[in-house]
């Protein structure tokens, strides 16, 4: 969650609102962590990346057959 904070000229908390842009891993380490003067996050993201061609296709014909061939049915 992020939330906006001011100190002048009096301690004031903004609304919680979710910080969209870090990605929650499924593994036990952070998915951020914030720079040295406290400003920024650095995170871990999904990048959107296209679904690569199938490299080939397998077309099998009449394998109900086939099927029935390698299992019969008693």
């Amino acid at each position: 969650m992020a939330v906006d904070v001011s100190t002048t000229p009096a301690f004031k908390v903004g609304i919680p609102r979710p910080l969209e842009s870090v990605v929650r891993l499924t593994i036990p380490i952070r998915g951020y962590d914030v720079a040295a003067d406290g400003q920024r996050f650095l995170t871990v993201r999904d990048i959107e990346r296209p679904e690569p061609p199938p490299a080939q296709m397998i077309v099998v014909q009449n394998w109900v057959e086939e099927l029935k061939r390698l299992v019969p049915i008693r």
